[in-house]
């Protein structure tokens, strides 16, 4: 079997699903791939753990996380907090009571 990349297999695989040889390739090149970026993430938070000492700033330790996790310090709020808020009372709706809540937001749970 020749190298190939993922998207390559995932093509083929797609194209023709009952081909087994480019699913098994496909999976096998995303666990690769997978492993990979958890080494070289652990490569890289190990290296910047070594260079935090306990006189570096907190501030700047923190503005250098969020960095690498597309946090900006300018994000200070949601943009559409109505809309995030719906999005979370839906994700939480069956796990949680109701009773608690105002009869309006009952009334618009039951309705959604």
């Amino acid at each position: 079997m020749r190298t190939e990349t993922l998207a390559a297999y995932q093509r083929r695989w797609q194209l023709n699903p009952a081909d087994t040889e480019s699913r098994n390739a496909m999976v096998t090149v995303a666990r690769h791939l997978t492993d990979l970026r958890q080494q070289e993430r652990k490569k890289y938070w190990v290296s910047f753990l070594d260079q935090v000492r306990r006189t570096r700033f907190l501030q700047e330790v923190w503005h250098h996380v969020n960095s690498v996790r597309g946090k900006s310090r300018r994000e200070v709020c949601d943009l559409d907090p109505a809309g995030r808020a719906r999005e979370l009372i839906l994700q939480w709706k069956e796990a949680s009571s109701f009773s608690g809540l105002p009869v309006e937001h009952q009334e618009a749970l039951d309705q959604q």
